[in-house]
């Protein structure tokens, strides 16, 4: 039996379960969902640690900013050799007479410091030490306590002075958190830009198949009209075998466009839901929405203007800017002699029992003033001339970079603007395409009606008027695409659509 005998399949395609989606559910699913913005979300609580950790001034090998507590503890014992002279030669008696015995000490040490800086350079230090002291000595005060209470205060008077060098680091921690905030909100347009492309691309597949089924049924109605011809003997059996390769060949491409509707739809759903979801969702997304008509005026110079008061990237780079200058401030600081002006005040106490010891430490009686001056200076500064050098030749390559992006910005604008009117003016062309390739096909049908056409003749019109509809629909979404290039090349496409980003974690529409 040759193949166009065969009966067309009763169903076309296979029963499937859709799942309606409008692009606003489809943005507000991704803003929750999507793993991108989740893992982009942790960067800003990450970098967040670190302004908190410079704010504390744990950086650098300096004292900290925040108060720092030490406490330590030792106990020692010792038996040293001693010799004993039994006083022979008091007597007389040529030579020595003794013995060696140990002589035994035991020692208790506890002390307690608390120091700090500030943002001035200025760091102090405050600590008291206790000790106890016991041995077999007869000379001297046995047991003894001492205490002592010791204030030191250090001023950088060159490298080291004032508050901007001193909280370098904060800045530098709190300019790349802001940075880590707008790489995130950059983030989240590029997700809403795949998920609105994405949701299109299905519309197309979509109208597409919608196209094939309706192609596969004038098809199929055309099969049924050739049979009924063959059997009443107005037409040949070549009609009918023309039709059934026709009707096949739309199923094939009924089968293929079913097929691209899925992968739209699997695309789209791969950016919308968690992956455990995903794995196991089986149905289709049915997209409820269609590509409207934008009726503002679009003026290119207006629009280059938004875009570098909008975009983001521009913003990123400065921040980068901020933080070279920064680092260029702290390095040619940093070629300055290190003088550094020290005074410490110690009270002192002793006695035999605990409370003399505190009771001895008074301003007046037993105290030690010191006072200090430090000077260091690297001979040749290689070192610090060449972290200098480096810090200069960033700044300006941040400096080329910002005027990079605004070029890539006004090229991007410029080339969404163009592309835009060029869309408008291909769907207008493709409308009227489809206009034409439909009366050809009404007109190729009613010749058929009267036996002035053939079969093969009224499919092959109707293949070129559905290839005029595809092909106008694609336009259609070329400029619903073109669009969106242009919100994206001008920073607005947040605001488009209502997303407001409160912080790192919480979206808003």
């Amino acid at each position: 039996m040759p193949l166009w005998s065969k009966e067309p399949p009763k169903k076309a395609l296979p029963a499937t379960s859709t799942w309606k989606l409008s692009l606003k559910q489809a943005i507000l699913l991704a803003l929750k969902n999507n793993l991108d913005i989740q893992i982009e979300a942790y960067n800003p609580r990450i970098l967040n640690t670190e302004v908190d950790r410079a704010l504390a001034g744990a950086s650098g090998g300096l004292v900290p900013f925040d108060p720092l507590l030490k406490a330590s503890f030792q106990f020692t014992s010792l038996r040293t050799p001693t010799f004993v002279d039994t006083g022979a030669q008091f007597l007389g008696i040529p030579g020595s007479i003794g013995e060696v015995k140990p002589d035994k000490t035991k020692t208790i040490q506890f002390s307690l410091s608390l120091e700090q800086r500030f943002s001035t350079g200025t760091t102090y230090t405050l600590s008291y030490t206790h000790g106890y002291r016991k041995t077999d000595r007869v000379f001297g005060l046995n047991p003894s306590y001492s205490s002592s209470l010791s204030l030191t205060l250090t001023q950088p008077l060159l490298k080291g002075l004032g508050p901007f060098i001193n909280t370098v680091e904060i800045k530098i921690a709190q300019n790349s958190l802001s940075q880590s905030q707008v790489s995130f909100r950059l983030k989240v347009i590029q997700v809403i830009q795949d998920v609105i492309s994405k949701y299109w691309d299905l519309v197309q597949a979509y109208q597409n198949l919608k196209l094939k089924e309706k192609s596969y049924q004038v098809a199929k109605e055309l099969l049924e009209i050739a049979k009924l011809k063959l059997k009443i003997g107005t037409a040949p059996s070549l009609e009918v075998a023309s039709a059934r390769a026709g009707l096949a060949s739309r199923h094939a491409d009924l089968i293929n466009g079913y097929s691209q509707w899925k992968n739209s739809s699997d695309q789209l759903l791969a950016l919308l839901l968690p992956p455990e979801e995903f794995r196991t969702f089986r149905e289709i997304v049915e997209p409820s929405d269609l590509p409207g008509d934008r009726k503002e005026k679009i003026v290119l110079d207006q629009e280059i203007l938004e875009a570098l008061k909008y975009r983001l990237e521009i913003q990123l780079n400065q921040l980068e800017l901020q933080n070279k200058k920064i680092l260029l401030a702290q390095s040619e600081h940093n070629l300055l002699p290190s003088l550094n002006l020290s005074g410490t005040v110690t009270l002192n106490g002793l006695g035999g029992e605990l409370d003399d010891s505190y009771r001895f430490i008074r301003p007046k009686k037993f105290h030690d003033f010191q006072v200090a001056l430090n000077f260091t200076y690297p001979l040749f500064q290689r070192a610090e001339k060449s972290a200098y050098e480096k810090a200069l030749l960033e700044k300006e390559q941040t400096m080329l970079k910002i005027l990079s992006t605004k070029r890539d910005i006004f090229l991007q604008v410029r080339q969404a603007y163009r592309n835009l009117l060029s869309s408008k003016e291909a769907y207008l062309a493709r409308v009227e395409a489809s206009r034409f390739a439909k009366e050809k096909l009404d007109g190729e049908r009613t010749r058929y009606s009267v036996g002035k056409s053939t079969n093969h003749q009224v499919l092959q019109v109707e293949e070129e008027y559905t290839q005029a509809r595809t092909q106008e629909i694609e336009a259609k979404i070329s400029i619903v695409k073109a669009y969106l290039a242009l919100d994206v090349a001008t920073g607005k496409l947040l605001h488009r659509y209502g997303i407001e980003i409160r912080s790192q974690r919480t979206l808003r529409e």
